[in-house]
């Protein structure tokens, strides 16, 4: 068996080589006759045998069968735009911070009340011998005052002395008459000054003292009575005091609308039992006149 199957093995196929050689003839038949197939258009497309395989007549002959390509119609030159630049963002400046220099608060003082006008000393008084202004003490405090001594030809003296509130108005005036320094006061004049415009006048004598006081009447609209009505009820009648020997002229309007209304020719009598109220009235004005003599030292 072993043999058998060697002999098998080694044993080659009868009359395989020579169909091997037909095949091969075949192919190379078939590759030669191309060659001269493709080697006889090549002679003939460079005119070897004539004409050209593409001669210019035949080109005639397709050019007139084809349609002439148009001539291109140019386009338009396109200008370029110009390349924008980017604009330049300024930078921003940062705005310096004003310093705010501290200001300086200026202490204002109180304005000071301006110096009273004082009125003039009068000629019909005499020579001025001391003229002075000083800080007169009331029982309400210290307020401005000028006082003036004169001397008439005859060697009469006259102390007046003006005084004037916080406001620098006039508020008072004393005149004293036959003034001796150091003597007590027994006859006085005096003025007192109201906002209205109106005066009182006070006089001291030795048993007596007359006031006067007319005021104005400013009624804030119109009269509502006629001129008639006011005058029928304007009265001017004497008056006399029930509890004090007081006696006077009082003008009085009941309907408000006469103009003045006051008293005049008012006095006050005294008798010897009271004449120390009226005293009283002298003894805190001679205190005021102290004040006034110890200022002619300066």
């Amino acid at each position: 068996m072993e043999e058998g199957v060697k002999m098998n093995n080694s044993r080659r196929p009868e009359h395989r080589g020579s169909g091997g050689d037909r095949h091969n003839l075949s192919l190379g038949l078939f590759a030669a006759i191309a060659f001269i197939f493709l080697f006889l258009v090549f002679l003939y497309s460079i005119g070897v045998f004539g004409l050209p395989f593409w001669s210019s007549e035949k080109s005639e002959e397709i050019a007139d069968e084809v349609a002439p390509i148009s001539t291109p119609v140019p386009l338009p030159t396109i200008t370029p735009m110009p390349l924008i630049s980017p604009t330049t963002v300024p930078t921003e400046t940062p705005t310096p911070i004003l310093e705010v220099p501290e200001l300086e608060i200026e202490t204002l003082e109180p304005t000071p009340i301006p110096t009273p006008v004082l009125i003039d000393s009068d000629p019909a008084f005499g020579r001025v011998v001391k003229d002075g202004l000083m800080k007169l003490a009331l029982p309400e405090g210290d307020f401005d005052s000028r006082y003036v001594l004169q001397v008439d030809s005859g060697g009469n003296f006259t102390l007046r002395f003006n005084v004037y509130g916080n406001d620098g108005k006039l508020s008072g005036s004393v005149i004293l008459r036959n003034y001796k320094e150091g003597d007590p006061l027994k006859r006085v004049e005096m003025s007192i000054f109201y906002e209205d415009g109106s005066v009182r006048k006070i006089r001291i004598e030795d048993l007596s003292i007359s006031v006067e006081h007319i005021y104005e009447l400013h009624p804030l609209g119109p009269s509502l009575f006629s001129e008639k009505v006011r005058k029928n009820t304007s009265n001017t009648m004497g008056v006399r005091g029930v509890s004090t020997p007081f006696t006077g002229i009082l003008v009085f309007d009941v309907t408000g609308y006469s103009g003045v209304e006051g008293v005049r020719e008012g006095k006050r009598l005294y008798t010897e039992v009271d004449i120390s109220k009226k005293n009283d009235l002298l003894l805190d004005l001679d205190e005021l006149v102290r004040q006034i003599e110890e200022d002619f030292k300066k």
